[in-house]
């Protein structure tokens, strides 16, 4: 397995409490490389005194070339920054720039955390796309926030015997791997989402990765993986069986995460979005029982060598018509 650089790993850990979220850090962006068997985990570091500009990628070739392009770790990426002078993050992004042109990268996709709003710190060009869903966690009584539907199917879970299990990691990734395959075969979801054994091999190896489990006796109706970083807990992937959903397992998951983050001191859960950006979303409207917070999700593209994605545009034409907006068009 790569290694993330101890240099880069230190300087994240610099960055204040909030900002240390999980999904952002160097450490993540290894691990998550092992679902990109074709990527590498690569973070910049750009430093001035005490003003420090960080951003962790995925590089890859670009097919039929000899290319590169960035795109973010699954799900979000990004730069982090402990300053906000506009003279310093534009000489931090023009050096970013330049790296990537002498290193022949063309194009950057990045997906922007809505909890850091790093976009702030990004020069490229920045789309809204859809609302996400937090937990504000500095409460005595979580349950008492929580939509009238949402606390009903809590308790249901508790009534029908359903209890919640924090595995040790090394010893839950294959089992997690299991039930997460067998959930997305059964929904028909899209292939991006259908990962390697590897990859949960990898996430549950490290330290601030959590799976719980869900169980009624002896059955596993279902699980999920939280992340931990700063002061921010992450709901990351889960799968639950049709008997789980239908008993709550996913709401009585949801709640143990709250109450286990809340007991660890950490001031929020981020829940993320729905699989679309309407509102009406079945998953959008999950997430929102729990929370009448929200966060905009955003992501960015730029392009470093504008030549270069020229001739792109040339070389992969039909592709190029068939989704002129989308950066990665070619892919």
């Amino acid at each position: 397995m790569l290694a993330v650089s101890e240099l880069a790993q230190s300087a994240f850990e610099q960055f204040d409490t909030d900002f240390r979220i999980a999904t952002l850090s160097p450490e993540f962006a290894v691990k998550d490389a092992v679902r990109v068997p074709r990527a590498f985990p690569e973070t910049w570091l750009y430093v001035e005194a005490d003003q420090r500009f960080l951003i962790s990628f995925h590089r890859e070739l670009i097919p039929e070339t000899d290319f590169y392009d960035l795109q973010s770790p699954y799900p979000y990426g990004g730069p982090v920054s402990n300053s906000t002078n506009p003279a310093f993050l534009e000489r931090a992004n023009h050096a970013f720039s330049t790296w990537c042109r002498e290193n022949s990268v063309v194009v950057e996709f990045a997906r922007l955390h809505p909890m850091l709003a790093n976009w702030r710190f990004f020069d490229g060009r920045v789309f809204d796309d859809r609302l996400t869903v937090w937990i504000d966690l500095a409460t005595d009584d979580l349950l008492s926030t929580y939509q009238t539907r949402v606390r009903t199917a809590i308790r249901k879970a508790e009534k029908n015997g359903l209890e919640i299990a924090w595995v040790p990691n090394d010893a839950g990734a294959e089992q997690f791997y299991e039930l997460y395959t067998e959930a997305m075969t059964a929904i028909q979801a899209d292939p991006f989402y259908l990962f390697p054994k590897a990859y949960f091999e990898a996430l549950l190896s490290w330290r601030d990765a959590e799976l719980a489990i869900c169980k009624a006796g002896d059955q596993v109706l279902g699980g999920a993986i939280f992340l931990r970083g700063g002061s921010l807990m992450e709901y990351h992937l889960s799968a639950t069986n049709l008997h789980g959903k239908r008993l709550g397992a996913n709401n009585l998951l949801l709640h143990s995460a709250a109450e286990r983050g809340r007991s660890a001191g950490l001031t929020k859960l981020y829940l993320g979005g729905g699989t679309d950006a309407s509102q009406e979303n079945p998953l959008f409207f999950f997430k929102a029982g729990f929370s009448s917070q929200r966060a905009i999700f955003k992501f960015g593209g730029r392009i470093h060598n504008t030549e270069a994605y020229e001739s792109l545009k040339q070389k992969f034409a039909a592709k190029y018509e068939a989704n002129p907006r989308r950066i990665l068009f070619y892919r």
